[in-house]
């Protein structure tokens, strides 16, 4: 009996010599057999392919046009004769959004007339993009209901600034803390953390005094502008830090 790894159902002149000899002009289809044992994917086989070729898609993270590489065209056809490898634009216009609205409705329904909780978080990544996310808490289980990716917006994009030269130096990567006025321990907190990321911050100031006034990163308006000026003078300012280390 034919296998599915069989290379038998093929023309001679279409049968590899070795893995690396197989010919490079196979249409993205089934492929053609006499051979009446070679497996043929029924209609309901080929929608469960296809669903799985759209959810690998999104989970390892492919660009759409993996589905239209020689090698992964020939891969499939030695391997996998009976079924058909979508189309990009299969994949994109139908596979994509149906197997979307599947996975929605399966996670959504059971949850219908529930109580839940509506939460929020933020996270960042080691690419240091930073993220927000909505959840919703119900029936036992967590579901994302909205991400943002913050990584643009002004104050993540100084706090990523700082951990890059962190990183440089393999030093923790820790941000500043914001003393809160009715608890005099965050002061104490602020200003020890503040000692903690001294290094980092005063290499920070000297890289940015290294890109010259055309590359700087400063920029926004000039009440944005002047603020940061005068960080960049309390940072550089040696008897702030003798005051605080005090």
């Amino acid at each position: 009996m034919s296998q599915i790894g069989s290379t038998s159902h093929l023309p001679l002149s279409h049968q590899p010599s070795s893995l690396g000899d197989f010919p490079h002009n196979l249409k993205r289809q089934r492929v053609e057999s006499n051979n009446p044992l070679t497996p043929v994917f029924s209609p309901a086989a080929q929608s469960k392919f296809e669903t799985r070729i759209a959810r690998i898609t999104a989970s390892v993270g492919f660009p759409l046009s993996w589905v239209e590489n020689p090698e992964v065209i020939e891969f499939f056809q030695l391997f996998l004769p009976g079924a058909v490898l979508p189309t990009r634009g299969v994949l994109t216009r139908r596979l994509l959004a149906n197997t979307l609205k599947t996975l929605q409705d399966a996670v959504w329904k059971p949850l219908h007339g529930a109580m839940g909780t509506l939460q929020a978080d933020g996270w960042t990544g080691v690419n240091f993009h930073h993220l927000v996310g909505i959840m919703f808490a119900a029936a036992g289980s967590v579901h994302t209901v909205w991400v943002h990716d913050a990584s643009d917006e002004r104050t993540t994009a100084r706090i990523s600034l700082l951990w890059k030269v962190q990183q440089e130096i393999n030093s923790p990567l820790l941000a500043i803390i914001r003393a809160v006025l009715t608890r005099w321990t965050s002061h104490y907190l602020a200003f020890t953390r503040l000692l903690e990321i001294s290094g980092p911050l005063k290499l920070l100031v000297s890289q940015e005094d290294l890109r010259g006034p055309d590359n700087q990163i400063i920029t926004s308006d000039s009440k944005a502008k002047a603020r940061a000026r005068a960080m960049v003078r309390t940072i550089k300012n040696d008897t702030f830090w003798a005051a605080i280390q005090r």
